[in-house]
C-alpha cells in the first residue's frame, strides 16, 4: 500500500526535481520511507528523500535536484510486509531492473516457494515486492496472470518502462501523454500539477460529467473526470520504449468470462467451491507484519468473513479482532445488535467506535478535496471518517465485505433484472417463491415484457430533472436501459469490471491512502469473481433469498438470525438533516460561473427543493468539487 509515479520523456531531459514534485503530492499514501530510480544514459541510479531510513546508503535527492533524466520512477511506502528498510523501493537489482510498486501480493509466499524451487533462488528480503521483481525475472510479463492479489506497477528494464493493473482495478494508476511527455501517478492531483507547471491544459470531460449528474455513474475503467487523465486499463499492461511516450505493446493478460453452464454444477458442489475459495482468499488476506481489524456490520457479508476469519486465526492460537460503527445519537438506526451477536458466536475481540456526526459532517470539504473526482454518496463520508478512528487504534489493515453485493444479486436491481429474465423464459417453478413478495415489480417488469416499456424506478436511470443539464451529449437512455439490462450475468460482468466496482474501489482507495489504511475485500479475489459470475442464478437468487448460495453454505457457522434476514436495514446516515444543512453553502456556490458549461444555474437554483436527495448531492459535489479543483 503505497504511491507510485514517474515521468518518461525522450525529446527533453526532465530535472530531477519534477519527479520529487510528483512523490511530495503523494507523500500522504507513504509515510514510512521515499525513494526514487532515473534511468539516464543507459545507467540506473537510485536516491533516497527525508523520510528514507537512515540505514538505506543512497545520494539525497535534495543534493541533486537539478540533475536530468529522460526516465524516472518514485516510490512512498506505507508497509505492510517487510517493515524493515529491506523493503525499501524502488527495488533495484544489479542487471538493471527498477521496481516501483502499489498493492499486495497475497499469494507471494506460495509463488516464493515455487520460484526457489524452479531456480534456487534465496530470497533477500520477507516482501512480496522482491517476489514481483524475480517472477518478472523468471516469467517475463507472464507474471502478472501468477499474481493473486491487487496492485498498480512500474518497471523499467534498459530504459524500456511497463506498466501494470489488477484484474480488478482496485489500485488506480493515472496516466497523461500528451505534448511527448508521459505522467503517471497513483492519484490525479500530481499529473494535474506538473501538467501545469509544463503550460499543459487540463479541461473537464463534459460526458463524465454529465455521466456523473444525470446517470450517477462513471466510467472509474479507463477514463477520469478530466479529458487528458486517463487510467491504465485492469488487468493490463502496456509497455513503452524510452524513445516514444506512445505505448508499443499494450496486452490484456486477464478476461472475466463464464467458465461452465447452468448445469454443469449442482448446488452442493457450488458449496463445496464457494467455501474453499472464500476460506482461501481470507487466509492468504490474513498475512501481514501489521495488527489486522474487520469492520464487522452485522450484515451477511461481513459475519460471513468473520466466521472464516476467526477459525483461520484461532488455529494460529489468536483471535479476530473486529470494529463496529454506529453515531453517537439515539435515533439513528445502527447493527451493533446484530455485530455483537456474530462476534460473540465467532469469539471475536468487539469494540464499537461511536461516530459524532457533527465532526463527519464538518469534514465534508475536505473529503471532497481528498477524493480528487466528484463522490455519488454521503455514506463514503462516514466510512473514510470510520476507517481514520480505526487506525487511531493502531490497525492498519482492515478487512471488509464489499463487493458481494455485485457477486451475489445482493443489490435490488440485480434481483429485479434476474426476476425479468425468468419472466422472459417463464420459468415459474423459480420464479413461485422469489415473486411472491413483489407484486408491483410483476407488474411493471409485466409491462416491459408486453410492451417493451422499461420500469424506470426499478433501474435507478434518470429522474425528470434532466431539464437541469445543458449538455450537447446524444444519450438514449431507454434504448441503453434495454440493452444494458438483458442479462443478469452480463450486467453482473459490467458492475464488476467497468462499472461499479472500479468506481469505488478507485474511491476507496484515495480516502484510505489519505489516512493511511489499507483495505482488504476477500470477494474481490478474482478466483471468486470467476467463480461467482459463472455460477448459476438460480442458487443466488432461491426461495425468496438472495445471496442464497452464502446463506446456505453458512449453515451451522453463523446464528440463523443472521443468515435468514430478509429485513437488514443497513448502516444509517443523518442525510436529510446534512442536506439542509449544505443548501445554503449550495446557494453560495452557484455564483461561479463556470458552473453553467454543465447545466442551468437558475433553473437549477429554482428547483432545488424538487431535487432527492441523492441528486442534491452530486449538484453540490460536482459545483463544490469544481471550485476547490479550479
Amino acid at each position: 500500500m503505497c504511491g507510485i509515479s514517474g515521468i518518461l520523456s525522450p525529446n527533453q531531459k526532465i530535472p530531477l526535481f519534477d519527479l520529487k514534485l510528483l512523490s511530495d503530492e503523494l507523500s500522504h499514501r507513504g509515510p514510512d520511507d521515499e525513494g526514487y530510480s532515473i534511468y539516464d544514459s543507459g545507467k540506473l541510479k537510485s536516491y533516497k528523500g527525508i523520510h528514507t531510513p537512515g540505514e538505506i546508503k543512497l545520494d539525497h535527492i535534495t543534493d541533486h535536484v537539478g540533475h536530468k533524466f529522460n526516465l524516472g520512477i518514485s516510490h512512498r511506502r506505507f508497509s505492510i510486509i517487510e517493515t524493515s528498510s529491506l523493503g525499501h523501493q524502488p527495488l533495484v537489482s544489479q542487471d538493471g531492473l527498477s521496481l516501483s510498486f502499489n498493492g499486495e501480493i497475497y499469494n507471494y509466499l506460495e509463488l516464493r516457494d515455487e520460484i526457489s524451487k524452479k531456480t534456487g533462488l534465496k530470497f533477500k528480503t520477507k516482501s512480496d515486492t522482491e517476489v514481483i521483481l524475480e517472477s518478472y525475472r523468471l516469467w517475463g510479463l507472464d507474471c502478472f496472470k501468477k499474481f493473486n492479489g491487487f496492485w498498480a506497477i512500474a518497471i523499467i528494464e534498459n530504459g524500456k518502462l511497463i506498466l501494470s493493473r489488477d484484474r480488478i482495478g482496485k489500485k488506480p494508476l493515472y496516466y497523461s501523454d500528451d505534448n511527448n511527455i508521459l505522467i503517471f501517478s497513483s492519484e490525479i492531483r500530481p499529473i494535474l500539477k506538473l501538467r501545469k507547471k509544463y503550460g499543459l491544459k487540463t479541461n473537464i470531460s463534459s460526458i463524465a460529467a454529465f455521466d456523473y449528474l444525470h446517470l450517477d455513474r462513471r466510467n472509474a475503467f479507463t477514463d477520469s473526470m478530466f479529458s487528458e487523465i486517463k487510467q491504465i486499463e485492469p488487468s493490463s499492461y502496456m509497455i513503452y520504449e524510452s524513445n516514444c511516450v506512445k505505448e508499443i505493446k499494450k496486452h490484456l493478460f486477464w478476461k472475466l468470462k463464464p467458465t461452465y453452464s447452468e448445469n454443469d454444477i449442482t448446488l452442493k458442489e457450488s458449496k463445496n467451491k464457494f467455501l474453499d475459495i472464500l476460506n482461501d482468499s481470507i487466509k492468504i488476506r490474513l498475512r501481514s507484519d501489521v495488527p489486522i481489524d474487520l469492520n464487522l456490520s452485522g450484515g451477511l457479508d461481513s459475519s460471513a468473513i468473520a466466521a472464516l476469519a476467526s477459525e483461520n486465526l484461532r488455529a494460529k492460537g489468536d483471535n479476530l479482532s473486529v470494529h463496529n460503527f454506529k453515531f453517537k445519537e439515539d435515533y439513528l438506526l445502527d447493527e451493533s445488535k446484530e455485530a455483537k451477536l456474530v462476534a460473540e458466536f465467532c469469539n471475536a475481540k468487539y469494540s464499537e467506535i461511536i461516530l459524532d456526526k457533527n465532526e463527519i459532517f464538518s469534514s465534508i470539504d475536505d473529503f471532497i478535496y481528498k477524493s480528487e473526482e466528484p463522490v455519488h454518496s454521503l455514506a463514503s463520508i462516514v466510512q473514510n471518517f470510520a476507517w481514520g478512528e480505526i487506525a487511531k487504534k493502531g490497525f492498519k489493515v482492515i478487512l471488509h465485505g464489499s463487493a458481494n453485493d455485485e457477486l451475489m444479486l445482493g443489490y435490488d436491481y440485480l434481483k429485479k433484472i434476474e426476476i425479468l429474465n425468468r419472466l422472459k423464459k417463464l420459468n415459474l417453478n423459480l420464479l413461485s417463491k422469489d415473486l411472491i413478495n413483489e407484486p408491483a415489480s410483476i407488474i411493471k417488469l409485466l409491462k416491459w415484457i408486453l410492451f417493451d416499456k422499461p420500469p424506470k424506478d426499478s433501474f435507478n436511470m434518470l429522474s425528470n430533472d434532466l431539464i437541469f443539464i445543458n449538455s450537447e451529449r446524444n444519450f438514449n437512455y431507454l434504448e441503453n436501459l434495454k440493452k444494458f439490462n438483458k442479462s443478469t450475468k452480463e450486467r453482473m460482468r459490467q458492475d464488476l469490471v467497468s462499472l461499479r466496482v472500479p468506481y469505488w474501489c478507485n474511491l476507496m482507495d484515495k480516502n484510505m491512502m489519505s489516512i493511511p489504511v489499507e483495505v482488504r475485500m476477500p470477494f474481490l479475489d478474482y478466483r471468486l469473481v470467476e467463480f461467482l459470475t459463472s455460477t448459476p442464478t438460480k442458487f443466488l437468487l432461491s426461495n425468496g433469498y438472495t445471496k442464497y448460495l452464502l446463506r446456505y453454505s453458512f449453515k451451522g457457522k453463523l446464528p440463523n438470525s443472521i443468515l435468514w434476514n430478509k429485513k437488514k436495514v443497513g448502516f444509517s446516515i443523518p442525510k436529510k438533516a446534512w442536506h439542509e444543512n449544505l443548501k445554503k453553502p449550495f446557494f453560495e456556490i452557484l455564483e461561479n460561473e463556470d458552473l453553467e458549461e454543465f447545466f442551468d444555474i437558475n433553473k437549477l437554483r429554482k428547483n432545488v427543493e424538487n431535487l432527492s436527495e441523492d441528486r442534491f448531492w452530486r449538484f453540490y459535489n460536482f459545483s463544490k468539487w469544481l471550485t476547490i479543483i479550479k
